[in-house]
This record gives structure tokens, sequence and C-alpha cells, in this order.
């Protein structure tokens, strides 16, 4: 069972409570379905109660948490709101609401309200204080990698996870379990786990799923997904509180045996077998003191026997540990709300040295793999890979999600006449998707390349000469194939404005006239120069292709003073929504020209400003023309473009803040800067 990092004080708050109340038969049901963690039928039970009386702070709290452990935050800050009287406990769990909102600095807020010293053991403010620093920094410094949720034709408001990979990228088998409104219910008022098979079409969307048939398969069991293997010919399932194996025979899923090395009378969810079927590592409660899952292996012997499976003592913890899996590099993964967990289930990696018979350091994987929310099941292959998460942005519960290990592809292509298929020399090309601006140029044979964003809405506008001759709405897409083929062409109409044709298929929230340009890249675990990965951090510094390879290549934030060079205020001025250099300033760039020469060893950053008239897009854009510009007058001026670095701060950084003419004239400039 999933659960929240908030169970071991769900005891303490029901009875603080309800022992002060005179107990209705409805609210006796609710607590006992609330003990055994049966959260949907608990919360049935206290809205009837509700219904009746609303004034019931108590069991607005119980049911409040009921939310929490479905991971529903927004209907439990909601009911948490609506108590009128509050108390530091209502405080404390309207602060892991909004912690679970992903609201962190509202909820460190409301934390730091708190009394100094609470008499509630059960409360521990500290320790949410310290979970929501720690999501904070590992979400400002999200890597560059994409998280993409499966889609509504799969996930729903239930439970949908454990997604395996059948083959290399394109089908999976998931197990999905209704919470209500299904007619065949356990115990604990949810429905039965089934598993389901779906693939990926050709516009990289996933088809209906259709249910999964194994032969101990019933209406009223439980069978989920846990593994694939053998090159897709064996296959390990969950079923009833065991875990099977399955092997694959003219092509059906046969002949099915009990994995009697490691089940037991408690409850194995999960395992992974190794590539040699030798070692199995496993999750299970059996022997657990508190009833929480821990990690065991288990070794093949000479003698065809299995040893007696043994806990991972080094990976465990007070804490659930679950879903182990087994990369093509070595690296071990599994989920855990025990290490430094962000909050409920985090995945984190290691590996085992056969030398020294010790286990790596457990690291966490960070944002966006791991979320304040319940992140688990992680499988990869290559540079794709699979998880299961609670996180905000899904439908309900526990959804799927497709994730790449990348966020940028560098595209490719030439730039031609619509009439005659001529190349296009000397054209801008620039894509803008939300704040973000880059730009990219033709060459004498109309050749572009630019490195840009993966599964982003872009505008992307061709100019020539200052003219637009082609405009339109583009999403990038990449597929997994055997061959790299990073290539798109624009063919437009240099005599007037060219729309794209509509897509057939688009993406939920993609407009119907934007056009998916589809790039292939294989998929292995060897480095693709075409494939690169920009954090968040880093993301307001990316500019076009360009800039980013000498940002990258020198560092250009740190500051240098070489005597002898620029050392006037190296400053050109422009015309109100100008880029085009004028005779004053084309005197200087030549002075700053001949004055870089003289020495070696130099880089310059060439940044270019706006005044605050004029939105703030156009203003970036304006920013990056005018140092186009310049870096072009100075490439003319035989000054190497290896050592220039073009970047563009629209109205960020004004040189003055008051509101006239004068301030405006000042704004409008580009600074050059020799940096290290």
């Amino acid at each position: 069972m999933i659960r929240t990092f908030f169970l071991f004080i769900l005891v303490g708050i029901q009875i603080g409570f309800t022992s002060a109340q005179s107990i209705s038969k409805k609210v006796k049901v609710g607590n006992q379905y609330f003990e055994n963690e049966y959260y949907v039928l608990a919360l049935e039970a206290y809205h009837k109660v509700l219904k009746e009386d609303s004034s019931q702070a108590d069991i607005k709290l119980l049911a409040s948490i009921c939310y929490l452990e479905l991971d529903e935050p927004e209907k439990a800050f909601d009911l948490l709101n609506s108590i009128e009287n509050e108390n530091y406990s209502i405080r404390f769990f309207r602060a892991a609401s909004l912690y679970k909102m992903e609201n962190f600095d509202e909820s460190l807020s409301l934390l730091n309200s708190l009394p100094d010293s609470i008499s509630d053991p059960y409360l521990d403010p500290e320790k949410l204080k310290e979970q929501i620093r720690f999501a904070k920094v590992n979400y400002e410094d999200s890597k560059g990698f994409v998280v993409r949720n499966f889609g509504e034709k799969i996930n729903t408001p239930h439970r949908e996870y454990s997604s395996v990979m059948i083959n290399q990228y394109d089908s999976v088998l998931f197990t999905s379990r209704p919470m209500q409104n299904h007619s065949l219910f356990e115990a604990d008022g949810m429905g039965y786990e089934n598993i389901f098979l779906t693939s990926l079409d050709t516009a990289d969307e996933w088809l209906s799923p259709e249910k999964f048939q194994i032969n101990v398969q019933s209406e009223k069991s439980h069978d989920a997904t846990v593994q694939i293997f053998d090159q897709g010919k064996s296959m390990i399932f969950f079923h009833n509180g065991d875990l099977f194996l399955s092997r694959k025979e003219n092509n059906k899923w046969t002949r099915q045996e009990e994995l009697k090395s490691i089940n037991t009378l408690e409850n194995e969810t999960h395992c992974f077998i190794t590539d040699d079927e030798k070692t199995i590592y496993f999750s299970s409660d059996f022997l657990s003191e508190d009833g929480n899952l821990d990690l065991f292996a288990t070794h093949l012997q000479e003698n065809g026997k299995w040893t007696e499976p043994g806990p991972i003592e080094e990976l465990n913890t007070p804490f659930d540990e679950d879903s182990p899996f087994i990369s093509q590099d070595g690296t071990f993964y599994f989920s855990s709300r025990g290490h430094n967990s962000m909050g409920g289930y985090d995945v984190f990696s290691t590996s085992y040295d056969d030398k020294s018979g010790k286990w790596a350091p457990v690291k966490n994987l960070g944002h966006p793999i791991n979320t304040v929310a319940d992140d688990i099941f992680f499988n990869t292959y290559g540079k794709l890979g699979y998880i299961s998460s609670s996180r905000k942005e899904g439908f309900g519960s526990l959804d799927l999600y497709r994730f790449f290990l990348f966020n940028r592809i560098k595209m490719t292509g030439r730039i031609l006449s619509s009439t005659d298929r001529t190349p296009i020399p000397g054209a801008t090309i620039d894509f803008e998707y939300g704040p973000w601006f880059l730009r990219g140029y033709s060459d004498i044979n109309g050749n572009y390349e630019m490195s840009v964003p993966i599964n982003k809405n872009m505008k992307i506008t061709v100019e020539k000469d200052s003219i637009v001759i082609h405009k339109g709405n583009y999403h990038v897409k990449v597929f997994f194939d055997d061959v790299d083929n990073n290539r798109y062409d624009f063919v437009v109409d240099v005599n007037t404005l060219d729309q794209p044709v509509p897509s057939l298929k688009t993406d939920p929230g993609v407009s119907s006239d934007t056009v998916a340009i589809k790039l292939f890249v294989k998929n292995d675990l060897k480095e693709n120069m075409l494939l690169s990965s920009v954090d968040r951090k880093h993301e307001e510094e990316w500019g076009d292709s360009i800039n980013n390879f000498y940002y990258n290549q020198w560092q250009a934030d740190r500051k240098l003073n070489l005597q002898g060079i620029l050392n006037d205020e190296a400053i050109v001025y422009f015309d109100c929504n100008q880029h085009k250099l004028n005779v004053e300033s084309e005197k200087k760039l030549s002075e700053i020209a001949m004055e870089l020469k003289k020495q070696n060893g130099w880089i310059l950053e060439i940044a270019g400003h706006t005044d605050i008239q004029g939105g703030e897009k156009y203003n970036m854009r304006l920013s990056l023309k005018r140092s186009q510009e310049v870096y072009q007058y100075l490439l003319n001026q035989n000054i190497s473009g290896e050592q220039m670095i073009m970047k563009g701060f629209g109205e960020m950084k004004p040189k003055f803040d008051e509101d006239n003419e004068l301030a405006y004239s000042k704004n409008r400039r580009v600074e050059l800067q020799v940096i290290e």
C-alpha cells in the first residue's frame, strides 16, 4: 500500500480528537477503516458524518488526512480551510497540504507560525521544515530531463503504476487499480489490480490499453506487473501477494510457476532478477516488526538451490523500500520513504562492488525524477525511462510517466525557397517558447544548426533582410530508432508570408495549427552529441547554438581585467526600436577592434539591452538583434567569431531606472566586456 510520510502520526491525531466526543456509529466505522489504512472507506464514512453535522472539526481533520494519504492535497487543504477554530494540528496539516501542492514558501511560513514547543508527540514541524528546504534545493537544481504524462487514454483519477518495457521503447505493460465506482472491491474499498498492454503510435501517442491475459488471473485476484527480461521471453508478475514467473512459448505466455525461493506468508511486492538469473532482489514485509517493506536478496547456488533470503542492511531504513531495478550499466535503483526522501517515495541509486562486497553510498536522483509526491517503479533503458508518480500535474493518485534523460536536440537542415528549392543564405531563424528566445542563422548554402528544446510549443519565425518570410507554431518530438536523423528543412515562400500546414495529430494542450517536427536518435548508453541536457538554473543563460557553444566552452561568467584592452567605456547606443548601427557606433567598434587585436587570450562578451518600452518578449528579441549587429560588424573587422559571445537581456538590466527619455536612451545599448 502506498502511504505518505504522515502515517506515523495518524493514530495519535485520531485518539486525541475522538476520545472527547460522543462517538456515533458512523464515526466508529470510519475510525476502524482509518486504523486499518482503508482510506477510501474511511473517507466515505467521515463524509456521511459531515453531511449530518458539518461543524465537526475533528472529523474534517481525519478526512483531510485521508485525502493526503490518497494523494489529493488540494482537497485536504480546502477541507482544513473550512475549519473555523484552527489549532496547531490543523495548521500543521495545512502546511503539509501546501507542501504536497509544492507551495514551499507558504508552507514554511505557516510552520514558522507554530509554537516553538508542541506538546503533541505525533507532530514534527522541524522534520517537515527540513524536507521543504531539501525539496526547494532539488527543484531549483532540477535536471535537464523531460518527464511526460502518458495522457488521458492511459491515466485516470485512479491508480496506474509499474510500467515495464516489453521492447526497447514503444510497448509497455502496466498495472491499473480503480479506487472507487467499481463493481468488484477488496476489503479496503478499492478495486482489484489488473495488467494492461499499450503501445506508442506513429504520432508518439499511447494507444488505448488492452487487458493482458495470464492464466492465473481472475475477476477477483490482484495481478500486477513486475519485470520483463530474457529479451522479452520471460516475465515476473505479482499475484495475490506472491511473485510468479511466466515464459513465452510459441508467441504466447503460457507456463506460470511460483517463485518459491522468495515467496513467504507475507507480501512480496516487487523484484528484479539479474540477466544471468542467478540473483533475485526483492521487496517484502516478511519479518518486518513495523510492517514496512525492506529489500532482500537471494542467490542461486551450484546445487540448483537458492540461498536463504537476507536483508540488504545498507539500503534498508525504518521506512519502506520497494521496486528494485538494475539498469544496463549495472546501476541499482530502488524507491524509499527513508534516506533523504523529499516526502513519500523517492528514487535512489547505488551500485554493488563485488570485490569489496559493499554498496556505494545511496544517492537521491533529485528533481524532476523525484518530487514531493510518491515516485516509484523506476526503470530505464538507454536514454529513456518510466516511472509511476502521484505528482500534482497528474490525473489523480498514481500516474504513469515516460522520461527522456535529455531536453535538447541539435536540429539541422536547410532554409529553402518553395519555388525552386534553392537555398536561402543569410536568413535568421528565431525560436520562441515561454519567456525564452533562441536565434540561428543560415549559411551561404542555406544550412542552419540549432540546439532546441524538445516537447515545447514554439513559435518559429524566419526572416530575410528583416522581412518575415515564414512563421508558424511547432513542436519538436524525439523518436527512438536504429539511426540518428535530426534534419528538418524549412521550405518557405520568399515573396509572401508563409504559414505551415497543420499537423494531423498533436499533443493535448497543443493548438491544432501546430506542426510536429519528428527527429530520430538511437536509444543506447553511448554518448550522443546531438543530445544535451540544460538544467533549470542555466535555462535563462541558454542562447542560440553559437551562444551556448561558447558559453559552455569558456564559462563566461568570471570577469578578467586585462590592461590595454577596452580602457574606455565600451558601449554603443541605439535609437528607439532600432538594431542597426549608426556612424558613431561603427567608429567606436572599429577602435575597439584595433585594441582587441593588440593582445591574445581574451573572450569578448557582447551584451544587448533595451529600455522598458515595448513588451518583454519583443525587447528580448530586440536586445539579441543588437548583439548580433555588433557581432557581425566585429566579424567583418577580422575579429574571430570563436572569441565572441552574444547575449541578450532585454529590459532586465537597465543602467538607469528613471522613467524619462534620457534614461531610455542610455539603456538602449550593447555593452562589450572582456571576460575570462
